[in-house]
């Protein structure tokens, strides 16, 4: 902790303003700064091909042949890949759906993040039909629960 009586004084007589800095000014920026939502309110549909994370950065030609071979194991994750340029992260769609639609033209509907990096998804469709959503994932939880003697 910054004793302010030992604290050195600048040319004014006061206390150097790299200290008040680190002690007053960045804790309440970082409180204002996480205090916000990390998506936004408005829900958008976005439409979008889904390609690997790998072969997005390092700009490999990763048309539809390419997901009929063994590379799909070893991407990490997906993007959904709208243009040549823009592209967001779907975190909370599970991998194994992305593996299932890679290389798919998808309709994405949900929350963009403040960065506009994700997209917190609501639901996903491939050729007008709800691959995943929250809402199915609400249901087979509902239905595994029952089945497994839940309330």
């Amino acid at each position: 902790c910054l004793d302010m009586v030992s604290a050195s004084p600048n040319k004014k007589g006061g206390v150097a303003m790299k200290q008040v800095f680190k002690m007053f000014v960045f804790p309440i920026l970082m409180v204002v700064l996480f205090s916000f939502p990390a998506f936004s309110e408005q829900q958008q549909e976005f439409t979008g091909k889904i390609v690997g994370v790998n072969c997005f950065l390092h700009d490999l030609d990763c048309n539809s042949d390419m997901y009929e071979f063994y590379h799909l194991q070893f991407e990490p994750d997906f993007v959904l890949l709208i243009g040549k340029d823009k592209h967001y992260m779907l975190p909370n769609v599970p991998r194994d759906v992305k593996v299932r639609i890679a290389g798919e033209t998808v309709t994405v509907t949900g929350n963009t993040s403040k960065l506009e990096l994700g997209i917190n998804v609501e639901s996903l469709k491939l050729n007008g039909k709800v691959v995943w959503s929250k809402e199915l994932q609400r249901k087979k939880l509902y239905e595994e629960s029952q089945r497994y003697g839940g309330n």
